[in-house]
């Protein structure tokens, strides 16, 4: 009996315990009804990653049975497959590693969603003026759920699959073609493709550009990371210095040391911004901006800006052991590459401190969701119009050789 117990526990060591048709829940709070109708009486409350087992399935509809044995029913976009939920893990993980790029807050509850898109699930909530760290940003088709496939469809028992007929009554022969009329030579003559009329040019309307949602990667306090809508957020940056934004939004900013006012007997933070201007962009940034403080005014000033610039998150602050302050950023080049460049603070100066190619970014998943791409290092731009000297130029050279 123990040589025949050993034997079928080591059988046993190699088996897949996750049973085939396991889902999660996917919103914070998931209510399952007892039909069809989402206003029917709700039999059981589960939350986000808790594992139900799918019982039957209508369509869209799935009837789930949770830990506890109760049964309900529920939509699909409302569950989560093991795949979203390793990559909702990987994504978790990613972020942790990622460089913040400031600190946000929301002035009404925010829903944290597991991929950039609206109808994914939301299964954090963020109260309103808890601070989070942002991480990235990401322009997302807004598009429609598709239908998904949960779980794994069983294969057919052997005696349900059906049986090829042993005998089959082949179809009966094709009936012969008709003979063509005996004036075929001059109907094709007279349908000729010269002999038609031509048809008119329909100009084609141009197709409207497909809507999309700015999102933002967010961290909160406890590392859980996840996807929101951009326009729900707001840098927490001083207004002392978020005054001179200029209508502009501020995308990322970052302490680079402080200033001691000796008549204020304050310090007073130097603050790097990157600003965007409004609109849905490829780039994460256009503009970047250094404020240092006047201890004689008791004022902000501009200490170094760089405007019309087309800048790619991560921004990167060091700041050694010995006090040197440097940062860098990541902006595209007239050859489409991207060359991060250095610079220091230096006795309250900025200074170029030189230049490499921008290393490639980690990638970050987001499950199905289309995004935007935007170019990548190396990439050709698409051709800009020419200005009206560098045209006179070609022409010149045409006609005269030089």
């Amino acid at each position: 009996m123990i040589f025949l117990a050993i034997i079928l526990a080591a059988c046993g060591l190699n088996r897949d315990t996750t049973p085939p048709n396991l889902v999660y829940a996917g919103p914070l709070e998931l209510r399952l009804h007892e039909d069809f109708n989402p206003k029917s009486k709700v039999v059981a409350v589960v939350h986000h990653g808790d594992r139900l087992e799918v019982v039957a399935q209508r369509r869209r509809l799935y009837k789930l049975k949770t830990a506890k044995g109760l049964q309900g029913w529920t939509d699909e976009r409302n569950l989560m497959s093991v795949d979203q939920m390793q990559a909702l893990s990987k994504l978790e993980e990613t972020a942790r590693r990622m460089p913040g790029q400031g600190v946000a807050i929301s002035y009404d509850p925010l829903n944290v969603h597991t991929e950039p898109q609206r109808f994914s699930p939301s299964f954090i909530q963020i109260k309103p003026g808890v601070k989070f760290d942002v991480i990235a940003h990401q322009i997302s088709l807004r598009a429609e759920p598709k239908h998904r496939v949960l779980v794994k469809p069983q294969p057919r028992p052997e005696s349900q699959k059906k049986r090829p007929d042993k005998k089959r009554v082949p179809p009966p022969p094709p009936p012969a073609a008709p003979k063509p009329p005996d004036d075929w030579e001059e109907l094709s003559e007279s349908r000729a493709p010269s002999k038609l009329p031509k048809p008119e040019k329909v100009e084609a309307e141009p197709a409207e550009p497909a809507p999309t949602d700015d999102w933002t990667l967010v961290r909160t306090s406890s590392g859980t990371a996840g996807w929101v809508l951009t326009n729900r957020i707001y840098l927490a940056i001083p207004d002392e210095v978020a005054q001179y934004a200029e209508g502009h939004r501020i995308t990322t900013y970052f302490s680079l040391g402080k200033i001691h006012d000796t008549d204020r007997d304050q310090d007073k933070d130097i603050w790097l911004w990157t600003t965007i201007h409004a609109g849905e962009h490829p780039f994460d940034y256009d503009s970047f901006r250094v404020f240092t403080w006047n201890p004689k005014r008791h004022r902000y000033e501009t200490a170094y800006i760089a405007r019309s610039v087309e800048g790619f998150l991560p921004v990167l602050v060091n700041k050694s052991a010995t006090g040197q302050v440097t940062f860098s950023v990541c902006l595209a080049q007239d050859d489409g590459s991207r060359l991060r460049r250095d610079f220091a603070l230096i006795d309250r100066q900025i200074k170029g401190a030189g230049a490499e190619a921008c290393k490639p970014a980690e990638t970050i998943a987001t499950g199905s969701t289309p995004s935007i791409p935007s170019p990548a290092p190396g990439a050709t731009e698409p051709s800009k119009s020419k200005s009206f000297s560098s045209k006179f130029g070609e022409i010149k050279k045409k006609l005269f050789g030089h």
